[in-house]
């Protein structure tokens, strides 16, 4: 059976069901049915007065709408990046949830009259929903995106649209979906309280005063069409609102520095006061050599690698110089699910590298290049984390246990991308064992 038919079916049997009932009621001021209703519907659509009652309601709930959305995804953002604001709001966003439309609809007409009633009321209803909805997209955003997006350079519009969005749209998208027909339900109910002139709510009025029962369900249907359509519109728009395509960076230096040093003095790092994981460490790492910490599990390997992206901070020491720029593999992949390989890539790399990205992904990843990453295998993800790190111009390399997990194929292979597109730069490979990776060098 078609998904449509589905649908109808249920529809049609209630719609039935109601002119049952009023047949057997048989009084048009106890309950008008549907063919009553829309009887009743063509005879006000003929009135011009009628298309000024529908403008009048639809213009302030819409301009309310939209108005709340946009100041809540603004106090959102405020409140995500200062705590204060957030807990300075909450009362607020608690006491607007909780007080009934009606008590704010009469106090609204002692503040401001009834013609702006509406528009307040869209506020009230939905506010609350959409700054709450982007708030917990924002809080809920994976904070290990947000550490890979540090290192590579992924700020300001950038950050917002990539990380950030995909994150908040499924919270505002659910949010909304209630939202708006709750507004358009609760917005029509302070009309009938307030009666502001030519407006749908003036109109359920009016056709109750003089037992127009008819004219009440046509009012009404009007209300939920609008409710419905409107939930649609917004749905659809929402699905619109996507990162634009992926264009490449301009990355500040095209050659690595040959003689580039980084130094390491002194530097210790803990977790807490109780648990120092590095004292005293001291090295220097140079353009064209290769290093391996191989120290065991639990001894700071992958720590020491997040102090030099500059991930995490030393409690003591310093490193010199302090300028420089980092690319690393990190231990999990942190890729961009809802991305292919290539814009995963592309997203932190020189706009000019792109034809050598689509070859060096088919040569390492020949069967998921297109793909999105949510589709690759835990391998295919390894590799293209690898070949991320590798086209961000930086000035050293970090490579966090990167053939774990390959097969003696594919190590092959990543040692030769490794080698070709090192350019120069000193990589820093941890990793349990030395003897593997110093074998496949």
């Amino acid at each position: 059976m078609p998904k449509v038919l589905k649908k109808m079916i249920p529809v049609l049997l209630w719609l039935l069901l109601w002119q049952a009932v009023s047949l057997i009621a048989d009084n048009v001021i106890i309950i008008a049915g549907p063919v009553d209703t829309v009887k009743r519907l063509y005879e006000l659509m003929g009135d011009e007065s009628f298309y000024r009652s529908v403008f009048f309601s639809l213009a302030r709930i819409l301009s309310g709408l939209l108005i709340s959305v946009f100041t809540a995804v603004i106090f959102a953002v405020i409140a995500y990046k200062y705590k204060p604001v957030k807990y300075f709001l909450k009362p607020m966003l608690g006491f607007i949830k909780s007080v009934p439309v009606a008590a704010v609809t009469v106090m609204l007409l002692i503040w401001w009259g009834a013609d702006m009633l509406s528009f307040f009321v869209a506020f009230m209803v939905v506010f609350p929903a959409c700054y709450e909805s982007v708030l917990t997209g924002l809080d809920e955003t994976d904070p290990k995106l947000l550490e890979m997006a540090g290192v590579y350079g992924i700020r300001g519009i950038k950050k917002a649209e990539y990380i950030y969005m995909p994150e908040v749209m499924p919270f505002v998208k659910s949010s909304l979906k209630s939202a708006v027909g709750m507004c358009f339900k609760a917005c029509v109910a302070a009309e009938i309280i307030g009666l502001p002139a030519s407006s749908i709510g003036e109109g359920i009025y009016d056709s109750k005063i003089v037992l127009d029962t008819a004219g009440v369900f046509a009012y009404t249907a009007v209300v939920i069409v609008l409710g419905v359509t409107f939930e649609f519109l917004t749905i659809k728009l929402l699905e619109c609102i996507r990162p634009r395509k992926v264009r490449g960076l301009k990355q500040y230096a095209a050659d690595h520095k040959e003689d580039f040093v980084l130094s390491v003095c002194g530097i210790g790092f803990g977790y807490d006061k109780n648990k120092t994981v590095i004292r005293d460490w001291n090295a220097d790492y140079r353009s064209g050599e290769t290093y391996f910490f191989t120290t065991p599990s639990g001894e700071g390997k992958t720590t020491r690698l997040h102090i030099i992206a500059g991930i995490l901070k030393p409690v003591q020491g310093y490193l010199r110089p302090s300028d420089y720029k980092a690319s690393i593999l990190f231990q999990d992949d942190r890729l961009l699910p809802y991305m292919n390989i290539y814009d995963n890539i592309l997203l932190v790399s020189d706009e000019d590298d792109s034809d050598e990205i689509k070859s060096a992904t088919q040569y390492l990843i020949p069967d998921g290049a297109d793909k999105k990453v949510s589709e690759l295998s835990g391998g295919m993800k390894r590799r293209a984390s690898l070949l991320r790190a590798l086209f961000h111009e930086s000035d050293i390399l970090l490579l966090d246990e990167p053939f774990a997990g390959l097969d003696h194929d594919n190590i092959d292979k990543v040692k030769k991308i490794i080698e070709k597109y090192r350019n120069k730069r000193p990589v820093i490979i941890a990793t349990h064992s030395d003897t593997e990776d110093k074998d496949n060098e």
